[in-house]
């Protein structure tokens, strides 16, 4: 909802138009106030009065005899000579800019209500029909404004509570014996399926004070109210306005400024009075902090009253906002039938509406969700976005770009963390290991068993030998030439106090094979995963299924009781379980809040790497480095990127960037390297699905589309795209820094 303000005032002859919008933005423009207006005004008031005095006499005569005037054709054409008079005036070429700008707002955003609330000084001017004004009609607007009125100078308002609850409303019932309230007194009832609805008064009491103080203690009720209805006499004054509970009893508006003030408080949005001449009661309800209220500027017939109430209540019954109910209702005494009975009737009724107030209307739970729903071509590309989203090899495209950009940020903000001796020790038997030992089997199934053996025999000979070994190949065969060499160099290694942890798979049901280890003692750990994701259990224990970089990472924690943060470790990774909702995506090939592996750190933080051939001919070369020490370093042994291995990824965009030596592929040892570091870190990195983010992204922009108006829609896509930049530096030091 679009609002603007224009503020007319009068002095002497010239009338000052001050239209404001925006942010403090304003237009000015003077106009001369011609006389004539005054005079036709007075002419069709007394035009008015004289009609519906005529009326409701002959009404209440048995036999109806011709009036000596014609008071229905001195109306009519009253009334069009004000109208004529009043629109050629509002047309005049001082108001052009004026004009011309509040159409430019309107055509800017042609799909949303533009409310224009005037406001005017002295009541010379407040009484005339700007609800007739057909702003833009000239000038091509591509839709029309809604009038209502405000106050010269609002006060700063007072904070209202938000009810929550279902509506509430009062109906305050004036009595008069000479009046038959009881269609009004049905029309408010036929809320009560929106609204719980109090009565009072539309009797006669013997004791005015006691009357008096029901109202007020009605009207400031702790529960609140939404709505407040006065049906009966009302009048202007100079303290505001009154209206009357009875013939001998009315309360004035000055008295009940304390009440009002805090029925406001509680929840009053709305205040209608179908009464006469409520001008005054209007203006002061709204300098009292009331969001809207609705009045008669003249005095009613009460057919017309009753009328008029019963299509606004219709109207608002339908969910429309109290502005649209009020045309609704004012249309209707249009019609020409209507006019004929009811000349200049639509004149009569005015919202008056608190600045920037939000228009009161039954919640309707069912257009609340239609509004929410986006357009079918929307839906369309975002049934596409989310299609796109939910592809692996798409995911794996952002996580890698994100990866990429978190490594950068660490680079240039030297968040790159730095460790004495990386957790793990990778003896990677690559091509040139293979050529030199002039081996004929080239796959992690078929690896010669002897040279496993030669490796494992090495680092034994090593001053201070590795605690626990971890063989990444798959010994689930049997090779009796050389099964035997291989055991003997395990156990040799078993004295030594070295664990080892052989490959197993979960899935095949493949063990080591009892010529090499038994399969009942054992440590076997579960070789396969998802590339770039992190293995974990899925079971309560994992004797059978624990991820193979899980179970070196245990056995590492349990061999160092003495240190408090391996021992927190322990804990932590004996408690550490798949996500149930993991578990349950990954049977739609998803990886729905799955831990992955962070690459943004360095390979040469997470393990040193050497080529088998350096552990056996003991070369300390620019490519070998000296194993002095392997007592705190997990050892694996894992195939080093020969084209036969099975276990050759895709090397990652962050590895490419930095790794010191180029490579050809990510390895299953390298992978397992990572994951062993994750774990005895504690450094569980787990994304947010692409496609929740996708529809908490729909859901915003929905959110901006339903409530946030055309003017505004700008400044709030620059705050969600100032928000995104700071979310983006935000989201990469939370992931380094927690």
């Amino acid at each position: 909802m679009n609002q603007l303000k224009l503020t007319i005032k009068k002095i002497s002859y010239i009338c000052d138009f001050n239209l404001s919008w925006s942010k403090n933005k304003t237009l000015v423009a003077q106009l001369r106030y011609p006389e004539s207006l005054s005079n036709l005004y007075q002419k069709w008031r007394n035009a008015y009065f004289n009609y519906y005095q005529s009326l409701r006499v002959t009404a209440q005569t048995i036999i109806i005899t011709q009036s000596p005037k014609d008071y229905h054709r001195l109306l009519r054409d009253s009334h069009y000579q004000l109208i004529d008079e009043f629109q050629c005036w509002l047309l005049s070429p001082e108001l052009a800019t004026i004009r011309r700008q509040i159409v430019r707002i309107i055509n800017n955003n042609p799909q949303e209500n533009l409310d224009l609330l005037i406001a005017c000084s002295p009541n010379e001017l407040t009484r005339l029909p700007w609800e007739t004004w057909d702003i833009g009609s000239d000038l091509a607007a591509k839709n029309k404004v809604r009038i209502a009125r405000t106050t010269i100078n609002s006060s700063s308002g007072i904070k209202t509570v938000s009810r929550s609850c279902k509506t509430r409303i009062l109906a305050i019932i004036g009595y008069d014996p000479n009046l038959d309230f009881s269609q009004d007194i049905q029309t408010i009832k036929s809320l009560s399926k929106l609204a719980d609805i109090d009565f009072i008064g539309n009797e006669l009491v013997k004791n005015d004070s006691d009357l008096r103080e029901q109202v007020f203690d009605k009207i400031t009720s702790v529960d609140g109210w939404d709505i407040l209805f006065f049906i009966g006499h009302s009048n202007e004054a100079n303290w505001g306005g009154e209206f009357y509970l009875a013939p001998n009893l009315s309360l004035k508006i000055e008295d009940m400024q304390e009440s009002l003030s805090k029925a406001a408080k509680n929840g009053l949005k709305l205040a209608f009075f179908n009464s006469c001449s409520g001008i005054d009661l209007a203006e002061s309800l709204i300098q009292l902090g009331l969001s809207q209220v609705i009045v008669m500027r003249e005095a009613v017939n009460n057919t017309v009253a009753s009328q008029f109430l019963e299509k606004f209540v219709t109207s608002l019954s339908e969910y429309q906002d109290v502005q649209e109910a009020l045309r609704n209702s004012s249309n209707f005494f249009k019609q020409e039938n209507i006019q004929q009975k009811y000349p200049s009737a639509y004149l009569i009724p005015s919202l008056y509406c608190y600045p920037n107030s939000k228009l009161f209307l039954f919640k309707n739970w069912k257009q609340s969700i239609t509004n929410w729903l986006p357009e079918k071509q929307t839906i369309k590309y975002l049934l596409l976005l989310i299609l796109l989203s939910l592809l692996p090899p798409v995911q794996d495209l952002l996580l890698e770009a994100r990866l990429v950009t978190q490594l950068l940020y660490r680079q240039v903000t030297r968040q790159i963390p730095r460790t004495t001796k990386p957790p793990t020790l990778l003896i990677q038997i690559d091509e040139e290991s293979l050529t030199k030992a002039n081996l004929p089997w080239r796959t992690r199934e078929e690896i010669d068993r002897t040279y496993l053996a030669q490796l494992i025999n090495s680092l034994h000979k090593i001053d201070t030998n590795p605690k626990i070994i971890g063989i990444d190949y798959k010994l689930w065969e049997p090779k009796p030439e050389e099964d035997n060499v291989l055991k003997q160099a395990i156990q040799a290694g078993a004295k030594q106090d070295t664990q080892f942890v052989f490959a197993a798979s979960r899935r095949d049901k493949k063990t080591i094979i009892p010529e090499i280890a038994d399969p009942k003692t054992s440590l076997q750990g579960d070789i396969y995963f998802y590339p770039g994701y992190l293995e974990l259990l899925e079971q309560a224990d994992c004797q059978d299924s624990c991820p193979f970089a899980y179970l070196l990472a245990l056995v590492n924690s349990q061999q160092q009781p003495d240190s408090s943060n391996l021992s927190q470790t322990t804990a932590f990774l004996e408690k550490f379980r798949l996500n149930p909702i993991s578990s349950f995506s990954q049977n739609f090939a998803q990886m729905w809040f799955h831990p992955i592996l962070d690459l943004s750190i360095p390979p040469e933080q997470i393990y040193s790497a050497i080529p088998a051939w350096c552990l056996l001919e003991n070369d300390t070369n620019s490519v070998c480095q000296a194993l002095d020490s392997l007592q705190q370093q997990i050892v694996i042994i894992a195939a080093g990127g020969y084209e036969e291995a099975d276990d050759n990824f895709v090397l990652p965009l962050a590895i490419q960037f930095a790794q010191k030596q180029p490579s050809q592929y990510f390895t299953g040892g390298q992978a397992h390297a990572y994951m062993v570091h994750h774990f005895l870190n504690r450094q569980i990195v787990t994304p947010i699905p692409d496609v929740m983010v996708m529809l908490l992204t729909a859901i915003i922009s929905q959110a901006i589309i339903v409530n946030i108006r055309g003017s505004q829609r700008q400044k709030w896509i620059l705050i969600l795209l100032a928000a995104n930049i700071a979310y983006v530096f935000i989201s990469l030091q939370l992931y380094i820094s927690t």
